[in-house]
């Protein structure tokens, strides 16, 4: 009879939401959407909007709320009837938001697509809650090099798509 003792390094708190971010990273990377969405420039500074998105549909409303209770976020949650089940679907948005539930569930993402669409995501927020602005008298517009860093960061988070897969030649 040999008996063996693991000793933990640290709380069963921490392993425990250690075991959370792992679910998460499981659900976003199985039936979620990071990435960068770009909206048409608005009217009064002709500037194209950048912003985070991650969301995940599912059938199932366990895991959806899971991730609506990890992310500390009552709302964002809606149900849509889509064919003969209703979809249930976790949107979560605004940059200080994204960026924190991104940098839980990171280390745990194994896909290097998505990887590296959160990394990109986490960028884009950084780059956003910086706020660099030029004034112009009343109108604040985003400073030029950071808008052209945001658009780098959305055409890189574009292209990783799973969507736009390379075309087979054929023969």
């Amino acid at each position: 009879d040999t008996k063996v003792v693991v000793y933990l390094e640290h709380p069963t708190a921490e392993v425990e939401m250690d075991t959370d971010w792992r679910y998460v990273a499981g659900i976003i990377e199985g039936e979620g959407y990071v990435g960068i969405i770009k909206a048409s420039p608005r009217l009064r500074n002709h500037q194209s909007q950048y912003m985070p998105r991650v969301t995940v549909g599912m059938t199932d409303p366990e895991p959806v709320f899971f991730l609506a209770q990890h992310a500390n976020r009552a709302t964002g949650i809606r149900t849509a009837r889509r064919g003969r089940k209703d979809v249930h679907m976790f949107n979560l948005q605004g940059s200080a938001v994204v960026m924190n539930f991104l940098r839980g569930c990171l280390p745990y993402l194994k896909s290097k697509r998505q990887r590296r669409r959160a990394e990109l995501v986490i960028l884009l927020c950084e780059n956003i809650l910086e706020k660099p602005q030029v004034d112009q008298g009343r109108a604040r517009w985003t400073h030029p090099d950071a808008v052209a860093h945001r658009e780098e960061l959305w055409r890189e988070c574009k292209s990783l798509s799973s969507s736009q897969k390379p075309r087979r030649a054929k023969y």
